[in-house]
């Protein structure tokens, strides 16, 4: 999990990422599973992500970027 929150400060943020469920906290990871990027509440708490794969922001915004533009392509 330190491997992970250090390797998403390695990157260029132009907008801030909040967590999805508590929408005040900055995102630190990002749920593989439901697509959706979380804070480290959501992963302590191990309510609705325990057990999923947690990736680093970075990996997760790369996802959804490809996810964007896959969509736009089919459109």
């Amino acid at each position: 999990l330190a491997a992970l929150l250090n390797s998403t400060t390695e990157f260029d943020v132009h907008e801030r990422l909040s967590c999805h469920e508590h929408k005040h906290t900055d995102a630190a990871l990002y749920c593989d599973m439901c697509d959706v990027f979380i804070c480290l509440l959501c992963v302590q708490s191990g309510q609705k992500h325990s057990g999923h794969p947690i990736i680093a922001v970075k990996d997760g915004e790369a996802k959804q970027r490809k996810g964007l533009v896959a969509n736009k392509l089919e459109v």
